[in-house]
């Protein structure tokens, strides 16, 4: 059998294992939202102090009762889109997670990745689950490779060599490092994929392979395909 090696010309380390979108974006909102309140806690502290003994005209209770109303609004929209999409992300991974598990333990693949077709637009991303299952007698390290096949566009004609395959590859965020895996074990890891905003339409062909420690292709490569609209 025809053993492949593992192109050890790529750089390694960075992942994205446990990248959540959802969760991201809920740290950056909650922390606007902390910036603005305490915006108006300053705003509102430095009027009274103006004021003094004065008392607030009508004009600057206009403006607090305005920006409470905002900030009320705010906040509550902002939480249920939060909310609803933390939801939408957790029942696909759910999905994905209860595939690779059928796929690996059900059926003993040693590599799968399920829902392998994804309509995506421009500017935006998806995420891949890619499982590995050590079937050798011990510990085994893998490592994962993701490389561009083939690219289609919208008339489904062949552009693959009008397309820089590097710049295309750097699409893809995942674990590079070295996955550690026990005999008889399986591991799950997540492949993002972000489509630049300029990409060309059409099919993009991925194909994610998996190395053991000594640099054999294990198990069967991978394809998955990512629509551009």
């Amino acid at each position: 059998m025809k053993k492949r090696h593992l192109n050890t010309n790529t750089g390694e380390g960075y992942s994205s294992v446990s990248y959540n979108p959802s969760r991201s974006q809920s740290a950056g909102i909650r922390k606007s939202l902390v910036n603005f309140g305490q915006w108006l806690k300053n705003a509102l502290s430095s009027t009274l102090r103006t004021r003094g003994a004065v008392g607030l005209s009508i004009e600057t209770l206009v403006i607090i009762i305005i920006s409470l109303v905002i900030l009320s609004a705010g906040i509550t929209l902002i939480y249920q889109f939060i909310g609803g999409a933390e939801d939408i992300k957790a029942q696909l991974d759910l999905k994905t997670q209860d595939e690779l598990e059928r796929l690996l333990v059900g059926q003993g693949k040693k590599v799968a990745l399920p829902l392998h077709v994804a309509t995506v637009p421009r500017g935006d991303s998806h995420i891949f689950g890619l499982g590995i299952l050590n079937t050798y007698d011990a510990t085994e390290h893998f490592k994962i490779q993701i490389s561009l096949n083939k690219v289609t566009d919208e008339t489904k004609a062949d552009v693959t060599s009008q397309i820089n395959p590097l710049n295309v590859a750097g699409w893809a965020l995942y674990n590079t490092a070295s996955i550690a895996i026990e005999s008889n074990a399986n591991n799950k890891e997540a492949i993002l994929i972000q489509v630049p905003k300029d990409a060309l339409k059409g099919e993009y062909i991925f194909v994610a392979e998996v190395f053991d420690s000594k640099n054999n292709l294990y198990g069967n490569p991978q394809t998955f395909i990512v629509k551009v609209i």
